[in-house]
């Protein structure tokens, strides 16, 4: 099983279903709609990769998700001290 927190728009889950031939499920946690719906449409018909749109935590519960701040929407995190991009 391979599982991508955070796959943004799939660049991870790509490689990984090319190296990982053995792997019998790909899981793909993405919380921004707009990441989200790329990621459908390029991995959406494959019987092997489960996406969730959803961030991933700890424990289940509803909580606040920021967004980044450094590239707008396009990252964010349930913590709100995280960066979301290298800052060099």
């Amino acid at each position: 099983m391979f599982i991508d927190l955070g796959a943004f728009i799939g660049d991870t889950l790509e490689i990984a279903l090319k190296r990982y031939k053995g792997f019998d499920r790909f899981y793909a946690f993405e919380p921004l709609t707009k990441n989200f719906e790329i990621l459908k449409k390029k991995f959406g018909d494959r019987e092997n990769v489960y996406l969730i749109n959803a961030a991933a935590d700890t424990e289940a519960h509803k909580g606040k998700f920021y967004l980044g701040n450094e590239w707008g929407d396009e990252g964010g995190s349930l913590c709100d001290n995280k960066t979301t991009c290298f800052k060099d």
